[in-house]
């Protein structure tokens, strides 16, 4: 039997492993670092859209301090708001779909116009 097949080996700096078998890594540093950029690279995508997310919020917050309940669509645009982004939506009760960034939301009256919704 090969006696280096029987080794195993840090997932992160490659040394040796003496301990347990299920054993990944040498130390605490090995196995945070390992993890720290592994998961780093699966959420750059999801801290991307936050931060989209969290803008879109910030310029309904401000449009919500205007004494007009309807607001222009190129208010909006002019703000930089991106309407393809938002956490979730909810039908009202007339049908129309209100869309959701957080707690404050856009609903669509027509082609150039909308209604900001603050949900507490």
């Amino acid at each position: 039997m090969n006696f280096l097949a029987l080794k195993r080996f840090c997932q992160e700096c490659g040394h040796v492993l003496n301990g347990r078998r299920d054993q990944k890594y040498c130390s605490d540093q090995c196995r945070n670092t390992y993890n720290n950029r592994h998961y780093s690279d699966l959420l750059y995508k999801n801290r991307k859209i936050n931060r989209i997310l969290h803008a879109n919020k910030l310029i309904l917050i401000e449009l919500a301090q205007s004494k007009r309940k309807k607001l222009p669509l190129r208010t909006f645009q002019e703000k930089g708001f991106q309407f393809e982004f938002h956490t979730h939506t909810r039908i009202s009760k007339a049908g129309q779909t209100i869309f959701y960034c957080y707690d404050y939301g856009y609903l669509r009256i027509n082609e150039d116009y909308y209604l900001i919704i603050h949900e507490e």
